[in-house]
Order: C-alpha cells, then structure tokens, then sequence
C-alpha cells in the first residue's frame, strides 16, 4: 500500500495484524549486545569521544531564513487543524530563542501574504 505524499512509507518489517501486540523487550540484553559489539568494533562511548560537542555548542544556533523556511509547509500543516499551534527555540545563547522566532514569524507572515 502506498503512502500519502504526507507521510513516511512503512517500513517492510511492519505488520498491521500484530499492532495490538504488546512486546516485551529485552532491553538489558540489546544494550549488552551493542556494548560488546561497539568493544569489538574499537568504538569509544560518545562520553569519550574527542569530537563531542558540549550541550551549549549544539544549542548555540543562529537560524538562516533558508533553513527556517523549510519548516514552513508542516508548520502550516499543523496550523490548519487545532485552534493554536506553539512553536519554541530550543537555543541557549544570547537572545538567540527570541531572535529566531522573530525570523520565523517574519517567514510566516511574508508566506500567508504573499
């Protein structure tokens, strides 16, 4: 069955029948596993990785109007059904949130007026 042009395909693996299924899942055993094949794969833990950025260098982003208006068509999508839609910046510098919302307001009004 195909997909609407909205949404992703399902995966090959899914099977509709088995949804209602609860699944127990060996958690301790995948990560033992992982574990150990990480081992044999010379793979470091991400805590000891030398080009690991810190939590304020990933949420320290200055949003372009490019990357901000590929946003826009599911942005709008969302709008179109509830009564409010929220949107937040997850960013931690400066004024960076504030700022970047500002942007993306703009984007937003320049696109239903135009």
């Amino acid at each position: 069955m195909a997909a609407p042009a909205d949404r992703l395909p399902l995966p090959p693996h899914f099977d509709e029948a088995r949804v209602g299924e609860i699944w127990r899942v060996p958690y301790l055993e995948l990560a033992s596993a992982a574990e150990s094949w990480a081992r044999q794969q010379a793979i470091p833990p991400a805590s000891q990785d030398r080009f690991r950025s810190s939590t304020d260098e990933r949420l320290n982003w200055w949003y372009t109007d490019e990357e901000l208006s590929e946003w826009l068509p599911r942005i709008e999508q969302l709008a179109a059904e509830p009564e409010e839609v929220y949107l937040a910046f997850n960013t931690k510098a400066e004024d960076q949130s504030v700022v970047n919302a500002a942007r993306l307001q703009r984007l937003l009004r320049l696109k239903t007026t135009s």
